[in-house]
């Protein structure tokens, strides 16, 4: 059966949802051994297992779909911020995020890593306010200093999530081009001692595929001259 771009698309983000709902089943047995650090047990399993069986859910049901994509990154980073809170804001935890974020980068879309970079950034700025006005949350281990140190993480968060963007987009246009070439190249040969020269990619603007389309009609151009000189022979002799 010959698949589309978009089909290899989804069957590869439908992997990536597979290594995603492992990460968040580490992360909550991670949350579940900090546990015991300030007697955590009734958050850690009042948030983690939800999580855990909310991911199994869109991960059974809508594999490789948008909505799976963003749910997961979103519930991880509500993992993440579920440990921060339990390690009462040690700086050591946070790393996690930084951890997810490139994570989420396999998935070549960047819809992900805008979830997931918004999800902690709310997270990060509600509970650092509610921190700093003697609120029982953590995030920062010093309230005094909670607000400096959210503008200090947004930074880094926003660079990293800058550069991944820009890197996704690059991926995801070879990508394309990869998927979009082996599509075709599928195309050309299914017929049965019949290659269909009319078939084109959806070229995108991009240059690989437009040059591979001219090629293409070039080709078939040359074939059907061949073809009429053929026939004019043979009905001159």
């Amino acid at each position: 059966m010959e698949l589309t771009s978009k089909q290899m698309e989804q069957q590869r983000a439908a992997k990536v949802d597979r290594v995603m709902l492992a990460v968040i089943t580490l992360l909550v047995i991670i949350s579940l051994a900090l546990a015991p650090l300030y007697d955590t047990w009734l958050i850690s399993l009042m948030v983690g297992l939800p999580v855990l069986v909310f991911a199994l859910y869109v991960t059974n049901q809508f594999a490789g779909s948008v909505l799976t994509r963003n749910s997961l990154a979103i519930m991880s980073m509500v993992m993440v911020a579920l440990q921060i809170h339990q390690a009462h804001g040690m700086l050591e935890i946070h790393f996690g995020v930084f951890v997810l974020l490139a994570l989420f980068s396999t998935y070549l879309d960047i819809k992900p890593l805008l979830a997931g970079a918004a999800t902690i950034a709310v997270h990060h700025l509600v509970f650092g306010l509610l921190q700093a006005s003697n609120g029982s949350v953590w995030v920062f281990p010093n309230p005094e200093n909670a607000i400096m140190m959210f503008l200090i993480h947004a930074v880094y968060v926003i660079f990293e999530t800058g550069f991944l963007i820009y890197f996704v987009m690059l991926s995801r246009r070879e990508k394309y081009t990869a998927d979009e070439l082996l599509v075709i190249s599928d195309g050309l040969s299914m017929s049965n001692q019949h290659i269909d020269l009319k078939l084109r990619c959806d070229d995108q603007n991009i240059e690989a595929l437009s040059n591979f389309n001219r090629a293409l009609s070039a080709l078939d151009e040359t074939i059907g001259q061949v073809k009429d000189v053929s026939r004019k022979l043979l009905q001159v002799s």
